[in-house]
């Protein structure tokens, strides 16, 4: 009986396969700034947290939809505003401390009024802003704490700044920080 081998590139195959599974985790997490939302869990008011319910709920539930860690999001907001809705900042306005130039593109994008300190309207325009980044950087191949570090360095610097100037490490400090605050908290 003659036998017909035919020259198969299993390795090649399983090396692809495995590839594809490590792309699929690293896109579906992220690591240090946790972007990836637990989407199996239902918002669960904290009193730890020092926002109001209702802006704690909008927050949970936008982080979720776009893709973003609702623990990381707290973590920006208490470095940026210390939780302060009104908080102001030379031109810098709200929880998320939105840069006045950024105002009037984010209410036109995002179909808002232009009002920066109203906290729902902030809530929408800063993780707006961070799910933008997420997709800018995982695009541009970033992962696990390279990708944090970028978010959080263009966040701060904005991405001319960070591409000018590299990492904004004393912010990424403060976040670690304050990330373990807000882990605490939970």
């Amino acid at each position: 009986m003659n036998r017909t081998y035919i020259n198969f590139p299993f390795t090649t195959i399983i090396k692809g396969f495995l590839t594809v599974c490590l792309l699929i985790l690293s896109l579906t997490s992220f690591s240090t700034l946790h972007v990836s939302a637990n989407t199996n869990t239902a918002f669960k008011y904290n009193s730890k947290v020092p926002l109001p319910k209702a802006h704690q709920e909008y927050l949970y539930n936008l982080c979720k939809q776009r893709g973003l860690s609702y623990r990381s999001a707290l973590a920006i907001i208490k470095i940026e505003s210390n939780f302060h809705a009104n908080a102001r900042n030379n031109e810098s306005y709200g929880y998320f401390q939105i840069a006045k130039v950024n105002h009037k593109s984010l209410a036109k994008t995002l179909h808002t009024a232009n009002k920066p300190t109203d906290p729902y309207i902030n809530i929408k325009w800063g993780t707006y802003m961070l799910s933008t980044l997420q997709k800018k950087y995982k695009a541009k191949g970033y992962r696990g704490v390279k990708l944090t570090e970028a978010i959080l360095s263009a966040y701060n610097k904005g991405v001319g700044g960070y591409e000018r100037t590299g990492k904004a490490t004393s912010y990424i400090a403060k976040y670690n920080k304050a990330l373990k605050v807000v882990n605490s908290w939970f």
